[in-house]
């Protein structure tokens, strides 16, 4: 439908917006207009907790509608993920680190990459496993398998999918004392060295793996 496509088009080029203002008026303009276009009620709601996440300025009322709308998206239809997915964002952006687990512990991530979003399913993924490692007070050889096999998905994605695991190495570096983190470290040096990565990672967050 082309009123569909038109809105698809804005919400895309709101990633060109880079004044913080601008965004955030034009996020309002398209949140305004939402409810004219022919869309299921589902996806409706998943696009207003996602326009409402993609906020640039934080608030009470932004935190408000992105957790109503994506809950109201999933109740309507949990089989489609990525509404899960924004709202577990949400949650990791505000440390609630269980409610990002009982989201992603029971995601198929295959769900993504079967849409051309493999970055996607490997930053749930992500998310997942350093929500994990914040909440352990060891790191059992479980969790190390699976922050060990995310590493190892990092360094073979191709070159084509973007996806960096800021959240991972800080993560890292917030925990680096742990019990059973030590081959992780060691990876990790790996990881930000890499030709892919390391032009991402300043020689302070190096250090902190040296």
């Amino acid at each position: 439908m082309k009123e569909n496509k038109e809105l698809d088009d804005m919400i895309l080029n709101l990633s060109l917006i880079d004044n913080e203002q601008l965004k955030e008026l034009e996020i309002l303009q398209i949140l305004k207009i939402l409810d004219s276009y022919e869309l299921d009620d589902f996806y409706k709601y998943y696009l207003k907790g996602y326009l409402w996440y993609s906020m640039p300025l934080e608030s009470v009322n932004r935190d408000r509608e992105i957790e109503y709308n994506l809950k109201k998206s999933i109740n309507q239809k949990p089989e489609y993920l990525f509404s899960k997915a924004y709202l577990a964002y949400y949650y990791f952006d505000n440390k609630e680190y269980e409610k990002v687990i009982d989201i992603l512990n029971s995601l198929d991530f295959s769900f993504f990459e079967e849409r051309s979003q493999l970055w996607q399913s490997l930053k749930l993924q992500e998310l997942l496993a350093v929500s994990k490692l914040q909440l352990s007070e060891i790191v059992s050889n479980d969790l190390s398998s699976d922050i060990l096999g995310l590493i190892y998905s990092y360094l073979h994605l191709p070159e084509e999918e973007v996806s960096v695991p800021r959240e991972l190495v800080n993560t890292v570096i917030e925990n680096k004392s742990k019990q059973g983190i030590l081959n992780i470290k060691k990876n990790i040096m790996i990881l930000i060295n890499s030709r892919a990565y390391r032009d991402y990672f300043d020689n302070e967050v190096k250090l902190e793996f040296s």
